[in-house]
């Protein structure tokens, strides 16, 4: 049952950050320059305020934790993670591969 779920949600993943490359590239090209979707906006577009409120709780525990990572892990384009992601999720939904030349015999 988790490897059917997995499996699907991989898919899923894989299939939103093709659809968000392909966005992002035809807005590129309307722009005339370069135009990504950051997972922060995908983030306000999903929930709004979430990266706000998250900001609070990591600054209080973690201070050197939010400017110089988080900050640039939410500036990359959304679509990688989508794809890191969701590949991940393919990859653990595969069957383990079966053993060739050995004997079942005992």
């Amino acid at each position: 049952m988790f490897r059917l779920f997995s499996l699907l949600a991989g898919i899923v993943l894989i299939a939103a950050g093709f659809a968000l490359a392909v966005v992002d590239g035809a807005r590129s090209i309307a722009d005339g320059r370069l135009a990504l979707t950051t997972l922060r906006a995908l983030s306000d577009l999903a929930k709004a305020g979430f990266v706000d409120g998250l900001k609070a709780p990591v600054e209080h525990l973690f201070p050197k934790l939010w400017d110089p990572v988080l900050v640039s892990l939410l500036s990359a384009p959304a679509f990688v993670y989508l794809w890191g992601i969701g590949f991940v999720l393919y990859l653990i939904s595969r069957r383990p591969p079966q053993k060739i030349g050995y004997s079942s015999r005992g």
